[in-house]
């Protein structure tokens, strides 16, 4: 698996051994990191703002800057990855349901906090999370992708800027 150019995460997680069985795995699965839109905020749910706004280099600087703090919040069991266009999942090895959500709260917070400076901006980030985590009726990695896909589109349409826990 090699590392993205952009954000210099590897990309597309293969199912590590520990995901998907027992319950010692969490997926935290976020949209994308940035968006400028008029007035008090940035929204990475909206990247082509970034891009149109501030230009495809400054669009590629906000992608590194989220995979810098997704980096960041890992442990060393922990994976975080590229998952496909300018989402990411982040595999959080034992930590159950509760630990999870407090996780991806955490990172939530940390990307709002520390905004982007960029092409001489200062752009607000912000991000919304899907977290699942590892249970009986999953039967493959799969499943629990599929289950904080489903989190994070709930967190998406409930304002943005949120965690959302799989049921």
């Amino acid at each position: 698996m090699g590392a993205g150019r952009v954000h210099r995460l590897p990309d597309r997680p293969a199912q590590p051994a520990h995901a998907g069985h027992g319950g010692g795995a969490a997926v935290c699965r976020n949209a994308t990191p940035a968006g400028a839109q008029p007035g008090p905020g940035c929204d990475r749910h909206r990247p082509l703002q970034v891009n149109d706004r501030h230009g495809h280099e400054v669009g590629d600087v906000a992608l590194r800057h989220v995979a810098e703090h997704l980096r960041a919040a890992c442990r060393g069991s922990d994976l975080a990855a590229r998952h496909g266009g300018e989402e990411f999942v982040v595999l959080w090895d034992g930590l159950d349901a509760a630990a999870a959500l407090a996780a991806g709260e955490r990172l939530r917070a940390l990307v709002a906090r520390e905004p982007l400076h960029a092409g001489g901006a200062l752009i607000p980030m912000t991000i919304s999370m899907g977290v699942a985590a590892a249970g009986g009726g999953d039967r493959s990695f799969s499943d629990l992708l599929r289950r904080a896909d489903e989190a994070l589109y709930i967190a998406k349409a409930g304002g943005r800027n949120r965690v959302e826990m799989a049921g």
